[in-house]
């Protein structure tokens, strides 16, 4: 579909984006009261001229999965999910939620071994 060793560009990102649409679920995800969901943003970024993957590393001084890599994600309980995202982004890795492009949604959603609708 693109390139995996030019840098990502806006075209490459629609066409991303054609490909998600084109294979989504047509069905939305359900939102009950109370019921928390979580979304995992998959951030595409070009460093130094090269395609990659935002990852987060996750700090010593957290409860759990001390060092372990992570994606940025945020949890919620009502339908506002996805417009958490870019908030969640840029006060987790000071990344401006003006530079974020939503391309699409992965799904349908499952329920993760914590019980979330991820």
């Amino acid at each position: 579909i693109i390139s995996l060793t030019s840098p990502f560009t806006r075209s490459s990102s629609r066409t991303l984006q054609n490909a998600i649409i084109a294979h989504a679920t047509t069905s939305k995800t359900p939102v009950t009261s109370g019921e928390v969901n979580a979304v995992v943003l998959v951030p595409l970024c070009n460093i130094d001229g090269v395609p990659g993957v935002l990852l987060e590393l996750r700090g010593g001084k957290l409860r759990s999965h001390i060092g372990e890599v992570m994606y940025v994600q945020t949890q919620t309980a009502d339908a506002s999910f996805l417009a958490a995202v870019p908030r969640e982004t840029q006060e987790e890795v000071s990344l401006d939620h003006r530079q974020i492009d939503i391309l699409g949604q992965f799904g349908p959603p499952e329920r993760s071994l914590m019980g979330l609708r991820v």
